[in-house]
């Protein structure tokens, strides 16, 4: 569910951009900077009450852990190739599913497109044991997808497996397929998620393309035009898939965003739109787990954090694989009062979206670090962020320029001050 290659995004939600600030805030002093970000820190963090036993699970664990490539059309026919684009993102939200797995996410895996790797590379690159690949046939008048499961370590073949089904069971073949990896990876999976393989949450193909370029322009939330554009989309999308519960979890999220981000003009109108989405969202399917993000966000936009945890924590129950939900559920499951175990989760995101350069779960981590008062990590990981091209904005900067301070480094958190804090901000 995680962001999509911003080039992807239909035009008719680029129209409306951003325009830049006139007045931009400047800190002549790196102290004066320091204080008002650590006095927005403490608004969120500060004043809260010790975690209660829901908060004393571990993140870590050893998982089995894969990525899925995209599977190779061989032959002329372009709906085939189109088909093994819908086949993959069928098998992705199966196995997303499972919390027994760890899933790399599509975004990170479409970064090696065009790259002339081989399983051991990909394996190296995405952290991954395990790769699935595959190709998609047409044998008139079945379709026959020939797939394969791959160790990255010595780059060996386990299995490879021929699949023949007429057009029109689709569902079967993907059904057939997950069981496959799952079983192959000894996977423990329950009744109740095994009953899932196969169904996907809309069967509106364009409507699925729309919910995942507008959660691109979603995050990360610090840009107000993006989440107006995100909202927008979402609306749309209600429109064009009104039993799709998507649209309206979305539209929440969104809104929820904006409320607790501060970039709201009518936060309580704001906020009671985003309970009456989500409740139309859990109506129409009560497994979407975005949904019960949006409302974490509502709830610790009143400081209400065990709410807000719990609310977070059936979000991450519901899609554990989504990298998205992992890094907002540490940061409000640092909010409550455990910052070593936000932390984790932070890591985890990470660790299922490593290449997405938009993310925004090295800002996430880097500020978890700095409020546990690991300065260093806290610097390394919004370095890393800078260094990659990943998102920033004013709060990042005033985290970075504060852990410089931290360390000592007075020089560097001065020429951060003066360089980069001149970007637009409404904090």
């Amino acid at each position: 569910f995680c962001p999509m290659p911003e080039s992807d995004i239909p035009t008719r939600f680029q129209s409306w951009r951003p325009t830049a600030g006139k007045h931009p805030l400047r800190y002549p002093k790196t102290w004066v900077l320091v204080s008002v970000s650590l006095l927005l820190l403490f608004i969120l963090f500060g004043d809260r009450e010790e975690p209660s036993e829901t908060t004393s699970n571990t993140v870590s664990g050893v998982r089995p852990a894969i990525a899925v490539l995209p599977f190779r059309n061989e032959t002329v026919d372009k709906s085939a190739g189109l088909f093994a684009s819908e086949l993959v993102e069928d098998i992705v939200l199966d196995l997303a599913r499972l919390p027994a797995l760890d899933l790399i996410s599509i975004s990170s895996v479409r970064a090696l497109n065009g790259l002339d790797l081989n399983h051991r590379e990909i394996g190296s690159l995405l952290n991954v044991p395990y790769v699935l690949d595959g190709t998609v046939q047409k044998a008139s008048p079945n379709l026959r997808v020939t797939a394969g499961l791959y160790e990255t370590a010595m780059g060996r073949q386990l299995w490879s497996e021929s699949f023949d089904y007429p057009a029109g069971d689709e569902q079967a073949l993907q059904k057939d397929l997950v069981q496959k990896v799952v079983s192959s990876l000894s996977i423990s999976v329950k009744s109740d998620e095994a009953n899932l393989f196969g169904r996907n949450f809309t069967d509106n193909r364009e409507a699925w393309f729309l919910y995942k370029r507008a959660m691109n322009l979603a995050n990360p939330p610090g840009e107000t035009a993006r989440l107006e554009l995100a909202q927008n989309a979402f609306e749309h999308l209600i429109e064009m898939d009104a039993g799709f519960a998507g649209g309206y979890a979305g539209a929440a999220y969104t809104r929820a965003f904006k409320v607790l981000f501060g970039h709201s003009e009518v936060p309580f109108a704001d906020r009671q739109a985003v309970v009456e989405l989500a409740a139309r969202a859990r109506e129409i399917d009560p497994s979407f787990g975005l949904t019960f993000s949006a409302l974490a966000f509502i709830h610790m936009s009143k400081r209400e954090f065990e709410a807000a945890l719990q609310m977070s924590a059936k979000a991450n129950e519901l899609q554990p694989n989504d990298p998205c939900i992992n890094a907002y559920h540490g940061l409000i499951v640092a909010a409550a009062g455990d910052l070593e175990r936000g932390i984790e989760y932070a890591h985890h995101a990470l660790r299922l979206d490593p290449l997405h350069v938009r993310s925004p779960y090295l800002n996430i981590l880097g500020l978890l670090n700095f409020l546990a008062g690991h300065y260093e990590e806290a610097l390394n990981a919004l370095q890393r962020n800078q260094e990659r091209g990943g998102p920033l904005g004013a709060g990042q900067m005033r985290v970075l320029a504060a852990a410089y301070s931290k360390m000592g480094e007075s020089t560097k958190a001065e020429s951060v001050s003066y360089t980069h804090l001149t970007l637009p901000t409404k904090i």
